[in-house]
């Protein structure tokens, strides 16, 4: 496994105006947004989009692409028609993996380290997010590297503000199935929150000659503890939040095309070389982030760890250079089918007589 571990400690400090009864009043901080309100990213340098809570209701959206279209200056690319890993380009940048754009969960970057793999193949698991902070321009040029295009903050469901919680069932076609719950417990120093999200399908595709799956199924589950000071009392208030998050992924996904011929014949039906095809990835992080309110003065600091392990089995080469003489590449049989080379389409369709 390839473990990559981050230790980061930050901190900052903001000054503001006190009124005189503010030691008296509710200490209220939120540690995990950037932006925080679409009030405060007119305030931001550059240019700051929230999609916050409500706006995810609206269509209840399972994929990133399609959440994303409502923000200017976005572009992307789809590949599996789930989103699972997206292709993402803030102001013309390049897409693919979305390289050049920073990505965080919590505003903790998601990939294994802030300077290698910024491309990696996890992202988080969108139909669990509670909102979405993208950053344009300057704004985005504190959160990181990558930030070429900019940066894009994912929201994790928050404790609730008390003891409540949620179960959605979903049932779709192709026999998907998405089971999403939380329960989130609050006391006056204490508060913790419990989430697992399970989703899988059997794909829209099918493959010649086989009855192998198309699909994917992915489990996440995260956890998170809070621990703080009396916010009524005097004198400093300190808390302690700790999240733990873990995902699991195996996905039947491939990258071979089709010849022209067979993909107006039926675009959704791939070769049977494609059946072993899999993408099989486990990514989880866990955060401790500690902050101190003295009045003026705030003070935050964050630990991190990231690991991510992952393993894509893909037809690449096949080995007919001695039978067939069509080159060992996937992508030089399929450009010999395409001029109608009848060897070239026997392979790609299983029918060839002579072994390969």
């Amino acid at each position: 496994m390839n473990r990559l571990i981050l230790f980061l400690f930050v901190t900052f400090i903001s000054f503001y105006v006190a009124s005189d009864d503010a030691a008296s009043e509710n200490v209220e901080i939120e540690v995990i947004e950037i932006i925080g309100s679409q009030e405060e990213a007119l305030e931001i340098a550059g240019s700051a989009s929230v999609i916050t809570t409500e706006d995810l209701k609206i269509y209840e959206y399972t994929d990133i692409h399609k959440i994303l279209s409502t923000v200017p200056g976005i572009n992307f690319r789809p590949e599996d028609g789930y989103g699972l890993r997206p292709n993402i380009s803030i102001r013309g940048t390049y897409a693919d993996r979305s390289g050049k754009v920073t990505l965080m969960e919590d505003g903790v970057l998601i990939a294994p380290a802030p300077y290698a793999s910024s491309s990696a193949y996890y992202f988080p698991t969108t139909p669990r997010l509670a909102g979405v902070e993208v950053l344009k321009g300057p704004a985005a040029i504190t959160q990181g590297p990558y930030t070429v295009g900019g940066a894009i903050n994912l929201l994790s469901t928050p404790i609730p503000d008390e003891t409540e919680g949620l179960f959605n069932q979903e049932l779709g076609a192709d026999q998907t199935s998405r089971t999403h719950f939380h329960y989130g417990v609050v006391q006056d120093n204490v508060a913790f929150l419990i989430e697992s999200h399970l989703w899988k399908t059997n794909g829209f595709d099918s493959i010649m000659n086989s009855n192998e799956n198309t699909g994917f199924d992915k489990d996440d589950v995260v956890v998170k503890l809070r621990l703080n000071s009396d916010p009524e009392s005097e004198g400093i208030y300190h808390e302690l939040n700790l999240k733990y998050q873990d995902s699991d992924e195996s996905s039947d996904q491939s990258y071979v095309g089709l010849a022209e011929a067979d993909f107006r014949r039926d675009p959704h039906e791939r070769y049977g070389l494609t059946a072993y095809d899999n993408m099989d990835n486990a990514h989880d992080t866990f955060s401790l982030n500690y902050i101190a309110d003295m009045g003026d003065l705030e003070f935050s600091a964050t630990i991190y760890e990231n690991e991510f392990a992952r393993n894509w089995f893909k037809v690449d080469k096949i080995d007919n250079g001695k039978v067939y003489g069509l080159g060992n590449g996937i992508n030089n049989i399929i450009a010999a089918a395409n001029t109608g080379n009848l060897d070239a389409i026997s392979i790609l369709h299983g029918t060839n007589s002579q072994a390969d």
